[in-house]
């Protein structure tokens, strides 16, 4: 989600914008939707168009291995870099050299608030503006992300343009602020004329959603809110020009729509209408990640990635609840996620209960809006979690939550450029504790995680982001919500799902329907029943779902959900009325969740440290072998496991020499003179220590 220190805004509206959009006859409300959307997906609005031994000789591990069960929990400590009061810090970026941060802050000047992108070392030395002396056109928007690229001599300002510097931005002499212009993406007009099934055509509404840079410089990633596709994500060459720099060649890299009214594949029809945001780059440059709620997970936002060469594409989070923002590592093997797994969000909603979606992308939205705009939840969003470079491992490792001492460290908007080159420490976004993610109540430090474990790993090598031929230019995209007809479709396990798309302006206004009838897609789990939602007002600002859904066979549950948001207008908040339950397999959660309205009830329902667990067993003559563990609730597809993993790198603090624990979570300590003593067991700041009786 992206970050400003203020409500989370989409690129271009209307007091700001620099880049042409086509002219609609709606009111469209900026609503941060899938985000750690905040932005979410950043949705509609606006009003135009990422073996035991002492510690002299501890073995340091580096990133935790690949396979599920050798995935431990770690010790991940905090530096804090001092800033000066008077400037609200937003997200870090590590510069290429990992000596110094860069990071946008708001301050005041003449009585009046401006953003300005500062740089600072490690131990805060050195603070600079690098943006204060250039005109005041380039800070029309505020600068949610700041992009170093790899030369060392440019900043890509999300939602604004480039800085250059010279001789570098460590030590930026002079400057020249250039603007980036997205209309040269942009079908003529931004009209997209109709194609494959889509029977009308349908308008680009706002472009250049969470912008973010590749690893080579010669590309960006972001998101257009389209009237048919919330929203589409675009791969675009980012090249210089004498006065600005412009997006060409871009590429769409959602999933294809249906090639006609008469094309009878599911996944077309389904993958292509849920809720889409691109998220960042990885893999130096070869991939990039997405969050995607919709397809064969209904109601439950996720993390994907896609290969830009092959169109290849995997999901890395498999959580019944909210997954959205994603910043991989620069050796590829951990990642942290924003994720809202054990908070109980949106899996209340539909996501507990996995059925395949046609028609999500106008909820999905309106519900992304009313979980993190009410007022109450502005502090709920969140925490990061520390995972493994591929993700969960479908869903069996729960991840590490980053629980700082005195914020609350939430999204990774930077995504890749949050980690520093050597993989050992990440840049956190944060504000106080107790205070809403865009409430600009910010401590007067950056907040730097280091994994104190691990060695300095390579980075993967920086290649291409080029796209390959599979992906369509934006006016050759064409999802179902440009379709207005009807559509019987046959289940890949048995029975039919028939279709209704009514779109008066695609996606975001007008009514469609979902009946399922012995649907199934494996033959063995079945569901009947009928989803619709009515958009009862344009831009998605209000917006009325009714789902009757059963589920039988070797799954069970149902969703039963009548609920109605409302988005208010530009400056107001979401309201709604109605309710959710889903049941699966035995397990029932109701939504929306009722802390929604409970003010302060935030600070109490953030995840907390997991609590470490240490066993000991006596090998004889006073030496024992001490095994270290910590959990986390709430995993699995009934979010009902309790994901139990080793500790590495555990601090046995005894008597006579102190030792480490191995991957294992293991450690062999000698007590002198084999006399009973307690040991204290210690990981970093983010697990809760323990101590036990040895002897």
């Amino acid at each position: 989600m992206s970050h400003s220190r203020s409500r989370r805004r989409a690129a271009g509206t209307a007091s700001r914008s620099k880049h042409p959009s086509v002219s609609a006859s709606v009111h469209w409300r900026i609503l941060p939707a899938l985000g750690a959307t905040a932005s979410l997906l950043l949705t509609l609005g606006a009003t135009d168009a990422g073996a035991s031994s002492d510690e002299a000789g501890a073995e340091r591990a580096a990133a935790p291995a690949s396979r599920a069960g050798d995935v431990p929990f770690e010790p991940i400590g905090f530096e804090r870099i001092p800033v000066p009061p008077e400037i609200r810090a937003g997200t870090p970026s590590f510069t290429p050299d990992g000596k110094h941060l860069l990071f946008p802050g708001t301050h005041t000047v003449d009585g009046k608030s401006r953003s300005d992108v500062w740089i600072a070392g490690l131990r805060g030395k050195g603070l600079r503006c690098l943006t204060c002396s250039i005109g005041a056109e380039s800070r029309t928007l505020p600068y949610p992300y700041v992009f170093p690229f790899a030369d060392g001599k440019r900043v890509f300002l999300g939602f604004s343009g480039v800085l250059e510097c010279a001789p570098s931005i460590v030590n930026c002499r002079t400057s020249t602020y250039l603007p980036y212009d997205l209309s040269t993406a942009n079908p003529p007009l931004g009209v997209i004329p109709p194609g494959g099934a889509a029977n009308r055509p349908q308008s680009v509404v706002r472009q250049g959603a969470y912008p973010t840079l590749a690893q080579d410089g010669k590309h960006i990633g972001y998101s257009d809110v389209r009237t048919d596709g919330l929203e589409q994500m675009v791969v675009a060459k980012l090249v210089r020009k004498e006065d600005k720099y412009v997006a060409e060649d871009p590429k769409v890299i959602n999933p294809p729509g249906p090639t006609s009214a008469t094309d009878r594949n599911i996944d077309a029809w389904s993958e292509s209408t849920g809720l889409y945001e691109l998220k960042t780059f990885t893999h130096g440059g070869s991939h990039v990640t997405y969050v995607h709620s919709g397809g064969t997970h209904s109601e439950n936002p996720e993390v994907w990635e896609v290969n830009l060469k092959t169109g290849v594409r995997k999901r890395l989070t498999n959580h019944p609840d909210w997954d959205e923002d994603f910043a991989g590592a620069p050796d590829g093997k951990s990642a942290v996620v924003w994720s809202n797994r054990t908070h109980n969000m949106w899996d209340s909603l539909g996501g507990l209960m996995p059925h395949r979606g046609f028609i999500d992308a106008p909820m999905v939205g309106a519900e992304a809006g009313m979980l993190i705009n009410t007022p109450n939840n502005l502090a709920c969003g969140g925490v990061v979690w520390l995972m493994p470079g591929e993700g969960d491992h479908s869903g069996s490792v729960s991840g590490q939550p980053i629980v700082a001492p005195d914020v609350h460290a939430h999204t990774t908007g930077s995504g890749w450029t949050a980690w520093s080159p050597d993989g050992t420490k990440f840049a956190l976004n944060a504000v106080k504790e107790g205070a809403g993610l865009f409430s600009g109540e910010v401590p007067d430090y950056l907040t730097v995680a280091k994994m104190s474990s691990r060695k300095p790993t390579k980075p993967e090598p920086v290649v291409s982001s080029d796209v390959g031929d599979w992906a369509p230019a934006p006016a050759d995209w064409h999802p179902p919500f440009g379709y207005v007809g009807d559509v019987t479709l046959d289940g890949p396990g048995g029975g039919t799902v028939d279709i209704h798309y009514n779109g008066k302006q695609g996606a975001v206004y007008g009514d469609f329907s979902a009946t399922y009838e012995k649907y199934s897609e494996d033959g063995k789990t079945f569901l009947d029943g009928t989803k619709k939602i009515d958009v009862l007002e344009p831009g998605i600002t209000k917006v009325h779902e009714v789902t009757n859904l059963v589920m039988t066979g070797e799954h069970t549950g149902s969703l039963r959900k009548d609920l109605e948001i409302t988005g208010g207008n530009a400056t107001g908040t979401p309201t709604y009325k109605g309710s959710s339950t889903v049941t699966y397999d035995g397990k029932t959660v109701t939504g929306p969740p009722s802390w929604l309205t409970q003010k302060g009830s935030c600070p109490e329902r953030l995840p907390k440290k997991p609590q470490m667990n240490a066993t000991a067993k006596s090998l004889g003559h006073g030496r024992f072998e001490i095994k270290v563990t910590a959990s986390v609730g709430g995993m699995g597809p009934h979010e009902t496991t309790v994901d139990t993993r080793p500790v590495t790198h555990a601090r046995i603090d005894t008597p006579g020499r102190d030792a480490y624990t191995n991957d294992r979570g293991i450690a062999v300590i000698t007590v002198p003179g084999g006399r009973p003593a307690t040991v204290k067991v210690t990981a970093g700041e983010t697990i809760t220590p323990t101590s036990l009786r040895v002897g």
